[in-house]
C-alpha cells in the first residue's frame, strides 16, 4: 500500500508540470541519427516534436540495466569519481592484460591531471575521491544534471527491482528514491518479470528525456574511445582537453582491435535505447 501511495504521488507530481517549456528537438533528432540500427520507432523522431509534451520510451529488460549503468557513470563524473572512468576503461577494453606496460598508471595519472584542473578543489583528494552527488560543487557544475540524473537511476532501479523481485530484497534498489533534484520524480510502467517478458515505459517529458539522451551520448562515446568529445560534456578547459586527447591516442593504439569494434557495437546499442519510442507503451503497460 506505501508503495502504491509513493508511485501515485510520483505520477502527480509529474502530471502537474505539463510542457517543460524546453525545446529539445535538436538532441532527439542528433540522437536519432547517431543510431545504428536496432532501435524500435514506432513514432518519427522528428514528426510533430513541438506537440509534444513528454516522449514514452519502451524498454526491454537489458536496456533497463544499460540505462541505469549510463546514468550512474555520468552522474559519477560530474562529482569527479574519474576513478569510475578507469574502471570502465577497463572492463570494456579488458586493459587489465595490459597492466604489465604500465598503462594502468598513465591512464590513472592522466585522468587525475584532467580531474585537477576541471575541479581544483579536489586535486588533493584520493583517486576515488568526489565531492559526492549532493553536493553544491555538483550541483553548480552540473548544473543540476548530475542530481538529476541520479533522481532519475533511483527511481528506474527501485520499479525494476520490485517488479522483477516482488519479495523484496536488501540492496539500495528497493529502497525509495530520495529525490533531491529539480526535476519531478520520473514515472515508469513495468511489466512481465525478469525471465524474459518484462519491459518498462518511461514517460519522459522534455527536460528528462534531453538529460536521458546525454548521458547515454556519453556513456557511447567513451565506449567509441571519443574522450575529448566525451570531456567537453563536463568542461571546457583547453589544457583539459588536451589531455583527453592523448589519452585518447594512448587507448587508439593499445586497445585491441576486435575489442574496440565490440565496444562501438555496444555504443550503437546505448544510442538506441533513446530511440526506443512507442506510442503506444503507456496505454499497453497500464493496461497489464
Amino acid at each position: 500500500m506505501a508503495r502504491a501511495k509513493n508511485l501515485a504521488a510520483r505520477q502527480d507530481s509529474v502530471n502537474e508540470i505539463g510542457d517543460a517549456g524546453m525545446d529539445y528537438r535538436e538532441s532527439l533528432i542528433s540522437i536519432a541519427s547517431l543510431a545504428d540500427g536496432g532501435a524500435r520507432m514506432t513514432r518519427s523522431a522528428s514528426s510533430n516534436i513541438e506537440e509534444q509534451s513528454s516522449i514514452d520510451l519502451c524498454l526491454n529488460h537489458m536496456q533497463v540495466h544499460s540505462l541505469i549503468s549510463a546514468l550512474d557513470a555520468y552522474s559519477r563524473i560530474w562529482m569527479g569519481q574519474y576513478s569510475d572512468i578507469a574502471m570502465n576503461l577497463k572492463v570494456e577494453f579488458s586493459l587489465y592484460r595490459l597492466d604489465e606496460r604500465g598503462i594502468d598508471c598513465v591512464i590513472r595519472c592522466l585522468l587525475e591531471a584532467i580531474r585537477a584542473l576541471a575541479m581544483p578543489k579536489l586535486a588533493t583528494f584520493g583517486f576515488s575521491g568526489s565531492f559526492g552527488i549532493w553536493n553544491p560543487d555538483t550541483d553548480q557544475l552540473s548544473k543540476g544534471k548530475a542530481c538529476n540524473a541520479y533522481d532519475m537511476q533511483q527511481v528506474i532501479r527501485h520499479d525494476e527491482a520490485w517488479r522483477t523481485h516482488p519479495e523484496g530484497g536488501s540492496t539500495v534498489n528497493y529502497k525509495e528514491p530520495w529525490i533531491r533534484g529539480t526535476l519531478p520524480p520520473l514515472v515508469c510502467d513495468c511489466e512481465g518479470d525478469s525471465e524474459g517478458s518484462f519491459r518498462m515505459v518511461l514517460h519522459l517529458p522534455p527536460a528528462h528525456y534531453e538529460l536521458l539522451c546525454e548521458a547515454l551520448e556519453v556513456n557511447a562515446l567513451l565506449l567509441e574511445l571519443r574522450l575529448r568529445t566525451m570531456f567537453a560534456f563536463f568542461l571546457d578547459k583547453p589544457s583539459a582537453l588536451e589531455l583527453a586527447s592523448s589519452l585518447e591516442n594512448l587507448l587508439a593504439n593499445v586497445v585491441d582491435p576486435e575489442i574496440a569494434a565490440g565496444a562501438r557495437e555496444r555504443a550503437s546499442q546505448l544510442r538506441a535505447i533513446a530511440n526506443a519510442v512507442d506510442d503506444q507503451g503507456s496505454a499497453a503497460a497500464s493496461e497489464a
